[in-house]
């Protein structure tokens, strides 16, 4: 993968990870970022992608 899109991940990630938060403020950020990641291994395996 490129730089250009592995930050692109890595700021989606970290952007969905801080409204969790925000939603969520008992959780850790390390919490809603692991979240965030479950979710969306979840949705590629849901598409057969995996």
């Amino acid at each position: 993968m490129s730089d250009w899109t592995v930050n692109f991940i890595e700021s989606s990630v970290l952007k969905t990870a801080r409204e969790l938060k925000k939603k969520n403020p008992d959780l850790t950020m390390q919490e809603c970022i692991l979240a965030v990641l479950s979710y969306e291994i979840y949705v590629i395996k849901q598409r057969k992608c995996f």
